[in-house]
C-alpha cells in the first residue's frame, strides 16, 4: 500500500455529474461529458447569502413530489411514471447520482488476475484488485502475491487472465453495509456490483473486473437502479420527518453519515474553510441536514398553500420559504377575514344579554 495514496484519498470532497441522464433497463445511466463540483462550497455560499434552499432540501422536495404521485410499492420497485422519471433525471443532471455503491460498500475484493510484478517489469505475478473505504473516500490498490507463482505454474498466462486455482487467495466478495441500520455483511461480488454497471462490457463483468470507486472507468460507467435511488432518497427525507420515532431517526442518521470525515482547506487568500470528506453524495446531503438541525434550523415546508416547498430555515420559527410568500399569505388571510361575517365579541354578547 502506498502511503501517499492514502493521504490523497482522504480529501474526496468533490462530486461529479454527467451532462445528461436516461432511465434504461431500470437504472439511471449517465450520458455526455462529466463535470466535477464542490457541494460544500455551494452549501457554505448559500448560508452566507441567507438563501432558503440547499441541495439536501431539493432532494427532500423531490421525495415529497414522488410520494404524492406514486404508491409505496411502485417507489420500492422503481416503477415511476414518465413525469416521475423526468423529476429524478432533472435532479441528477443538477447534482449527480447519490453514490450508493461507495456509500454502502466497505471493502471490495475482486477475483485474482495475472498482473505485472513491481520488482521486475517483464515478470508476471498473481494480483488481486482491492478497494477500501478510507477517510471519507476510497483507496484502491493491487495486492500482489509473488509467492503464489509456484502454485499456479512457472509460466503464467498473459496479463489480465483470471487465476482459476486460487484456493488460498482471498475470495471475491463485497463487505456491504445496510442502508437502514448500518450493520455490515459479506455478499457476493456480482450480486452487489452488477446492478450498478449495466453498461460495462460483458467480458469484464464475467471476469468480475468491475471499476473500483472513483476510478476513471467508475465515473464513466457508474449507474444507479431507480428503485435503489428512490429508497435512499426517502431514507434521507426521513431525517426531517419529526413525526417518526426518535430512536428510528437516530439509527437512520448513523447509517447515512457512516464514512463521513471532517476536513479543512486553505484557500489562496489564506482563508480557512471547513468541509466534510464523504464517499458519497448521499452522505454529504445527510451531513448537511444534520448541521441544519444542530443550528436549530431544521428543514420546513412553506406554509403558503400554493407553495409547499421544502426549504432550509434560517430561524427556528420560520414558516415561509421567502418574504414574498409570507406577505402573500398574510394578504390572503386578511382578505379572507374581510369576506367572512364578523362574530360578535364576548363583550357585545354580554351587553345584549343584560338588555
Amino acid at each position: 500500500m502506498n502511503p501517499s495514496r492514502v493521504s490523497q484519498a482522504a480529501v474526496q470532497t468533490r462530486w461529479w455529474r454527467a451532462g445528461r441522464y436516461v432511465v434504461q433497463d431500470g437504472a439511471i445511466r449517465p450520458k455526455g461529458a462529466t463535470t466535477w463540483y464542490e457541494p460544500w462550497a455551494t452549501y457554505q455560499d448559500l448560508w452566507a447569502k441567507a438563501e432558503r434552499w440547499s441541495i439536501a432540501s431539493e432532494l427532500v422536495e423531490l421525495v415529497r413530489k414522488l410520494e404524492g404521485t406514486h404508491s409505496d410499492e411502485n417507489l420500492e420497485r422503481g416503477a415511476l411514471t414518465p413525469e416521475g422519471e423526468a423529476l429524478v433525471l432533472g435532479w441528477c443532471e443538477r447534482f449527480g447520482l447519490l453514490g450508493l455503491l461507495p456509500h454502502r460498500a466497505l471493502t471490495i475484493i475482486e477475483p485474482p488476475l495475472v498482473v505485472a510484478s513491481q520488482s521486475r517489469a517483464r515478470e508476471n505475478v498473481v494480483g488481486v484488485r482491492v478497494g477500501w473505504r478510507v477517510g471519507g473516500t476510497w483507496l484502491n490498490d493491487v495486492v500482489r502475491y509473488p509467492e503464489y507463482r509456484s502454485r499456479v505454474g512457472r509460466n503464467l498466462p498473459r496479463r489480465g487472465t483470471l487465476v482459476v486455482n486460487a484456493g488460498t487467495l482471498p475470495k471475491p466478495h463485497v463487505v456491504w453495509q445496510d442502508l437502514f441500520e448500518g450493520f455490515a455483511k459479506a455478499v457476493d461480488l456480482h450480486a452487489a456490483l452488477r446492478p450498478f454497471f449495466p453498461g460495462l462490457d460483458q467480458a469484464d463483468r464475467d471476469k468480475g473486473q468491475y471499476p473500483l470507486p472513483f476510478e476513471q472507468r467508475f465515473v464513466r460507467f457508474y449507474s444507479e437502479p431507480v428503485a435503489a435511488f428512490c429508497t435512499a432518497a426517502r431514507q434521507l427525507a426521513r431525517l426531517v420527518d419529526e413525526s417518526r420515532d426518535v430512536e428510528e431517526r437516530k439509527t437512520n442518521r448513523r447509517a447515512l453519515v457512516a464514512g463521513v470525515n471532517p476536513d479543512e482547506v486553505t484557500e489562496e487568500a489564506g482563508v480557512h474553510r471547513w468541509r466534510w470528506a464523504s464517499p458519497s453524495l448521499l452522505g454529504t446531503l445527510a451531513t448537511m441536514v444534520i448541521l441544519d438541525n444542530v443550528a436549530s434550523c431544521p428543514m420546513g415546508v412553506c406554509a403558503w398553500d400554493k407553495c409547499g416547498r421544502v426549504f432550509a430555515r434560517r430561524q427556528p420559527r420560520q414558516k415561509f420559504c421567502c418574504d414574498t410568500h409570507r406577505n402573500t399569505a398574510s394578504v390572503s388571510r386578511f382578505r379572507h377575514a374581510e369576506r367572512e361575517p364578523t362574530k360578535p365579541s364576548r363583550t357585545s354578547r354580554r351587553k345584549k344579554a343584560k338588555r
